[in-house]
């Protein structure tokens, strides 16, 4: 038996790709695949306004969403981007059925937090939040930017039906990391989504 011998070094530099890229490789029929990194595209990021190479990805939801025609089922960890709750709310009043399971860690609308009860990281992420929803940048929110910013309570506030993890009587797993959305039984919308 030979001896193998296995180098492990941490890397210091992004790395490249070498001689010729890749070729696109067919995809099953009816798949589609949407990348929030790549060449080829371009848009501007809902959660830091700066244009980066990808599929716009919350578009892609959005319209999936307006897409819909009974029903909207979707289990995610957390809910971010008020565009996306503003699409779920839309489809509710057109008459689309919408539910949604949530992590209980993300359930509460950011804006009924008290920084006294949350964790450093818990402050940091309630602190990123309200960055996104000052839409003018001038570093405090606005009646408009906290009515217009929070999507869970876009969620609360016209009636959109969650769970979270806690739903089977358990203090919640704290490892709900779903990220997908099932539309009218026939279209599942799955990712990392980070």
């Amino acid at each position: 038996m030979l001896p193998v011998l296995l180098g492990c070094a941490s890397c210091s530099k992004a790395g490249s790709v070498q001689g010729n890229a890749p070729t696109e490789l067919p995809l099953p029929e009816r798949i589609q695949v949407v990348f929030n990194h790549r060449d080829g595209a371009r848009y501007r990021s809902p959660l830091n306004d700066q244009w980066r190479n990808g599929d716009n990805l919350e578009k892609f939801v959005i319209t999936a969403i307006e897409q819909a025609q009974q029903e909207i089922l979707v289990a995610v960890q957390e809910l971010r981007l008020p565009g996306i709750a503003d699409a779920l709310v839309a489809a509710k009043q057109r008459g689309v059925t919408v539910q949604m399971v949530i992590e209980n860690s993300f359930s509460q609308p950011w804006g009924d937090l008290h920084e006294a009860d949350m964790s450093l990281h818990e402050r940091r992420r309630v602190a990123h939040l309200k960055m996104l929803a000052d839409r003018n940048h001038y570093g405090e929110l606005s009646p408009t930017e906290r009515y217009r910013g929070d999507a869970m309570q876009i969620l609360r506030r016209h009636q959109i039906p969650w769970i979270d993890d806690r739903e089977d009587g358990s203090k919640g797993s704290g490892l709900m990391h779903h990220k997908f959305m099932v539309i009218d039984t026939q279209r599942v919308i799955t990712g990392s989504a980070n």
